[in-house]
């Protein structure tokens, strides 16, 4: 018995990085409800191209689709799981499963890559520090390619400071194939390579490698031209071509508001920004000038390639179509960052730990503890909503003709006339329209998701006393409410 403890121990003291993301994986499975219905932007936009691929046809070729149900993004992100549903078959929880599974090796192999960079201990703390965090548990199941352009994203970043070249232009591809933003990795490749290159590094190899992503990426706007006249998805071109300082100005106020302080992040920006004073102070003092930073940084070539990334995601976010969960990229890139500056300028053990352990009991106890009242993709209350939204489309098929004329928000007309939404089990209804008053609605359906005043107060100037609450539901912060005509 004392042999095979001893032996138990050994193998934990040897291996325990690997059990820490067992251990992730379970809780992960714990939290996750597989047979949720789609949300949001998976709802109506990524089903929906999903839907239409696995009855029509897979292709990587975005010319092989009607840009108005693709958006004109690359293709490779549903070619993928399309092609895996060949095998699995097509169910909601095959969806969950599936983007679960790759988000979580991704994130597994990124934290395999720091563990051989800085050791398991460190290794094993980042996996929890990520692991904790909000929108990382709420987007992990979700049919959405967010975490994984982060993932593979910082792991080409890694793997060509390392010049590991192969490796990164693999990852590169792949996020080349999956959405445009890969647009932001390219160019934090190409300004890092062409900074080595400066510094002394003339190896033209290295040049010559990023032609090939580069090349794959114009090829995609090349073929959109071609086949469609333009080069950007005209909806999305405007967000691009007419970039307004007020735009710009209220997006870097977004990304600094959530990458920084939502989620309990506000103490690695706090403690970020006291290392950078301290490590600046500690550079002036050994060699007696803030350029020193410069060939600091130089020294570092990990630090350089994640800030050159950092600033290059940041303002490709600033100025185009934004989105929470977007951003998820800068908040890995925050909890790397601050880790590593902990690990280097902390040299006690015991107090650098001490810290780090800190930072995860306050990041849980925020995102565990505190309910945020605006319901969005990224935050937990997200599943409040699906849940609401589920109860009100069951009791709609349960008590409403299909033929009734219903008034209601976008997300809920999707939910109420797409099977592949997942909140139908029967029919779908066939009068269900976006808030139109020139239609004579027999229901009214709102809810917290897009709820504003002005559409209530238009309702009840212009239908007062003609509808009464048929039924509530409630899951704070979510809420849905059904009215009928008298």
């Amino acid at each position: 018995m004392k042999y095979k403890l001893k032996k138990f121990v050994a193998y934990f003291s040897k291996h325990y990085h690997h059990v820490a993301m067992i251990l992730v994986y379970i809780s992960y499975i714990l939290y996750i409800n597989f047979s949720s219905p789609f949300f949001w932007d998976e709802a109506w936009s990524y089903m929906r191209t999903l839907d239409w691929m696995i009855h029509n046809k897979i292709s990587i070729n975005p010319a092989s689709i009607d840009p108005e149900i693709s958006r004109a993004h690359p293709l490779g992100f549903y070619f993928l799981i399309c092609s895996f549903s060949r095998i699995f078959g097509v169910s909601k929880e095959f969806f969950h499963i599936f983007m679960s599974v790759v988000n979580c090796l991704l994130i597994f192999l990124l934290v395999h890559e720091i563990i051989n960079i800085r050791g398991k201990i460190l290794g094993v703390l980042i996996l929890v520090l990520v692991s904790i965090q909000e929108v990382i548990i709420v987007q992990l199941p979700f049919v959405l390619p967010e975490i994984t352009i982060a993932s593979l994203s910082i792991l080409s970043i890694i793997y060509y400071s390392q010049k590991r070249y192969l490796a990164s232009m693999i990852a590169c591809i792949v996020v080349i194939y999956i959405k445009e933003s890969s647009i932001a990795l390219l160019c934090a490749l190409w300004v890092y390579q062409i900074l080595e290159y400066l510094i002394g590094n003339k190896n033209l190899k290295s040049f010559m490698i990023l032609l090939l992503p580069t090349a794959l990426l114009i090829v995609h706007f090349m073929i959109l031209k071609y086949s469609f006249g333009w080069f950007v998805y005209p909806v999305h071109a405007g967000f691009i071509q007419h970039p307004s300082l007020s735009i710009i100005a209220n997006n870097l106020y977004i990304i600094y508001h959530f990458v920084f302080i939502e989620q309990g992040r506000i103490l690695f920006t706090y403690l970020l920004l006291l290392l950078i004073i301290g490590k600046t102070v500690q550079i002036i003092g050994q060699r007696g000038s803030i350029s020193s930073w410069a060939s600091c940084l130089s020294q570092k070539k990990l630090y350089l390639s994640l800030l050159i990334f950092f600033v290059s995601y940041l303002g490709f976010s600033a100025t185009n179509f934004l989105m929470t969960r977007y951003l998820i990229p800068l908040v890995l890139l925050l909890m790397l960052l601050s880790v590593f500056l902990i690990d280097d300028l902390i040299k006690n053990l015991n107090f650098k730990l001490s810290i780090i352990a800190f930072l995860i009991l306050v990041t849980a106890w925020k995102n565990f503890t505190i309910v945020d009242e605006w319901i969005d993709d990224s935050k937990f209350n997200s599943r409040a909503m699906i849940n609401v939204h589920l109860e009100t489309v069951k009791f709609m098929e349960k008590s409403v003709s299909r033929e009734s004329i219903i008034n209601t928000h976008f997300l809920m007309q999707t939910c109420l006339t797409k099977k592949y939404a997942g909140y139908l089990e029967g029919d779908t209804f066939k009068n269900v329209h976006i808030f139109d008053n020139s239609f004579p609605a027999n229901f009214i359906i709102l809810s917290s998701m897009e709820y504003n005043d002005s559409i209530m107060d238009q309702l009840k100037s212009n239908q007062q006393g003609n509808y009464f609450l048929l039924k509530r539901f409630s899951s704070p912060p979510a809420w849905c409410e059904i009215f009928k005509k008298k």
